[in-house]
C-alpha cells in the first residue's frame, strides 16, 4: 500500500475491476457509483455494497473523503466500434462530472482507464483537454499505453491508464515493465462448454493451420469465413484471446478440440483476470457486456504498484 493512501472511491465501477485490484492491496472502498441497474446488482453480489446511480445526480458532499479516485469512465463514445465522438459528447462529458468530484475532494491520486483510441481523437488534442482539466484542478497527469498480453493475461487488450497526482504529493508514476508470463488461452479453457457456443459451417477456410501448434503472447489467426471481418476470424488457443467486447458476436471465434466456438462466460472471466467465483448477470448477453466493459484487475495492480515516492 502507498503510504497515506488507504481509501478509494470506485466511479463508473462496472463489475469492480478497480476494487478487486485495490482490495487485494489492502485498500478500503468507501463509495461506488454505476448507472446500469443490472451491473449494480452484480457489483452488490460480489462486494455486498449497492453502488449509487447516475454520477450526474450525486451530491459531492455525500461522497466520503478518500485518498484515491478510480474511474473506468464510459468509453463507448471513444472506441473504434463506437461513434468515435469527442469528450464533448454526452458520455464524454461524464469526464467533467468526475472532475467535479476531484475538485471538491482533492484526492491524492486519480487512476483512470480507457480505450487506446481515446489518444487519437481530434489528432490527439483530447490529451491536451484532459491535461488542462487536471492542471487547472492542481494535478499532474500522465498515461501508460499497455497491452494485457504482456502482463500475464491471455488476452490482447490495449488500454490507456491515466495516473493523476496532486501537485503537493511527492509521488511519481513509472511505466510497468512487461512480465511476459507464458500464459496462453489454452491454459484457461473449460473442459466442456455449452453446445450453443459452437459453430459448424461449410465455408470455414484455414489459411494458417500451422499456427494451431505455435505458441505466442499475441493472437494467432488460423482461419476465417465470409468476408474475413473481425467477427468472421478464427483463432488458435495456443495464442491469446482477442479483445473481449460487449457483443460476443464481434469478438471472433477459436478452433478448440476440433470445434469452432466462442469463449464461455467462465473463460471470459479468466481472460479478463477475474476469479471464477466473480458474479456476473444471469442474463448471458448482459454478462458479456459487463465483461467487455470491465477493467482488468491485474493491469490496475501493475499501474498502482509502479507509483513510487519521489527521491
Amino acid at each position: 500500500m502507498i503510504e497515506g493512501c488507504g481509501t478509494f472511491i470506485d466511479l463508473f465501477c462496472g463489475i469492480g475491476g478497480f476494487r478487486v485490484a485495490l482490495e487485494q492491496r489492502g485498500l478500503q472502498c468507501v463509495f461506488s457509483s454505476e448507472i446500469d441497474p443490472r451491473t449494480r446488482e452484480a457489483y452488490h453480489a460480489n462486494f455486498g455494497e449497492m453502488p449509487k446511480g447516475d454520477i450526474r445526480t450525486i451530491d459531492v458532499r455525500k461522497i466520503p473523503p478518500h485518498d484515491i479516485l478510480c474511474g473506468g469512465f464510459p468509453c463507448q463514445s471513444f472506441t473504434i466500434s463506437g461513434k468515435g465522438e469527442s469528450v464533448e459528447c454526452s458520455n464524454g462529458k461524464l469526464f467533467y462530472e468526475m472532475m467535479r468530484i476531484v475538485s471538491f475532494h482533492r484526492p491524492k491520486l486519480i487512476l483512470l482507464e480507457n480505450v487506446r483510441h481515446l489518444l487519437r481523437i481530434d489528432d490527439g488534442e483530447i490529451l491536451s483537454v484532459f491535461a488542462k482539466a487536471f492542471e487547472d484542478t492542481g494535478y499532474k497527469i500522465g498515461h501508460h499505453l499497455l497491452n494485457a498480453s504482456l502482463y500475464g493475461i491471455p488476452q490482447s487488450r490495449i488500454r490507456v491508464y491515466f495516473v493523476g497526482i496532486r501537485e503537493d504529493v511527492p509521488l511519481k508514476s513509472e511505466c510497468p515493465q512487461p512480465t511476459r508470463e507464458e500464459i496462453y488461452l489454452s491454459d484457461v479453457l473449460e473442459d466442456t462448454v455449452e453446445e450453443r457456443l459452437c459453430r459448424d459451417r461449410p465455408d470455414f477456410v484455414y489459411d494458417h493451420p500451422e499456427r494451431l501448434t505455435e505458441k505466442a503472447l499475441t493472437t494467432l489467426r488460423v482461419g476465417y469465413f465470409g468476408t474475413k471481418s473481425q467477427s468472421q476470424k478464427i483463432y488458435s488457443p495456443s495464442g491469446h484471446a482477442v479483445t473481449q467486447m460487449t457483443d460476443q458476436g464481434k469478438t471472433g471465434m477459436y478452433h478448440i478440440n476440433g470445434r469452432v466456438r466462442y469463449l464461455s462466460l467462465m473463460e471470459g472471466r479468466r481472460v479478463m483476470g477475474f476469479p471464477d467465483s466473480h458474479i456476473l448477470s444471469s442474463v448471458a448477453g448482459t454478462a458479456q457486456r459487463q465483461l467487455g466493459n470491465a477493467v482488468i484487475p491485474t493491469m490496475v495492480g501493475h499501474v498502482y504498484d509502479n507509483i513510487r515516492e519521489m527521491p
